[in-house]
């Protein structure tokens, strides 16, 4: 335990002296923006119709609401966060390959199962701080604008499932570290990032969503529509590549062959 300590406080120095934990609050302070943004408009329900997609929510809900606005923050986080926490697991583990400081960390006196432990538990500390940084934004900007509707139950179940959704997101971004060891840097996870919100979007399409992961935190959020519903095996097979990610990672730290 004192060894995995040590190594979170190196991730936790390394991550909050680094510029990508500052790009991370600017594209979740921009997340949030847009979401205030898109009810502003629907605040109009003239200028919402002549904006295009906008307007089906002012035909399913009947106008701006808090309802919806939160709505936008749990599409927003479903899909956004698979690229956003996809992102910091591919830097807390790329970064170390890119900077050619892989070797140090290997020659601590420790076993390497810590390092791969330490830049998990910093991948989870950053992205529930995302979260709940652009929750807190969300919820100023929603006051500000004087945004109808407001009621206690709806915000803290609305903050409730955008955390659970970034929790699911999270869960199945665990693979990007096997891929950023794999491809020692960057550009290999962000590629299986890609991939995988592609392919998310597509299968969901289809109908087969809820059983493919990636797309189980969209389907969660409502972003593909209510007719695909998930079920036990939905999360079974969420929390399954979960543990497979941190698995495959542990093993290959610690067997396959390092620069």
């Amino acid at each position: 335990m004192r060894y995995l300590m040590i190594a979170l406080q190196v991730e936790v120095k390394k991550t909050f002296r680094s510029y990508m934990l500052k790009i991370m609050f600017v594209i979740f302070t921009l997340a949030a923006l847009l979401a205030a943004f898109f009810i502003y408009i629907l605040m109009d329900p003239d200028m919402a119709r002549n904006t295009g997609m906008l307007g089906t929510y002012i035909d399913l809900y009947g106008g701006a609401n808090w309802e919806i606005y939160v709505t936008f923050f749990k599409e927003i986080i479903s899909i956004g966060g698979i690229i956003a926490f996809g992102f910091v697991l591919s830097w807390l583990f790329g970064r170390e390959y890119s900077d050619g400081t892989m070797t140090d960390l290997l020659a601590l006196p420790f076993a390497r199962v810590y390092i791969v432990l330490a830049k998990y538990l910093m991948s989870v500390i950053v992205s529930i701080l995302l979260t709940i940084y652009m929750l807190l934004l969300g919820v100023l900007l929603g006051s500000i604008l004087h945004i109808p509707d407001f009621s206690l139950p709806l915000l803290m179940n609305g903050i409730f499932d955008v955390i659970f959704i970034s929790i699911m997101t999270l869960i199945i971004s665990t693979p990007v570290a096997f891929f950023a060891m794999l491809g020692r840097g960057y550009l290999l996870p962000l590629g299986y990032v890609i991939v995988t919100v592609i392919l998310s979007q597509i299968i969901s399409v289809v109908g087969l969503g809820a059983y493919f992961p990636w797309s189980i935190p969209a389907i969660y959020s409502g972003v593909v529509g209510e007719e695909q519903i998930l079920t036990s095996g939905s999360l079974l097979i969420l929390l399954g590549t979960g543990m497979a990610g941190i698995i495959v990672s542990f093993l290959y730290i610690e067997y396959a062959e390092q620069p």
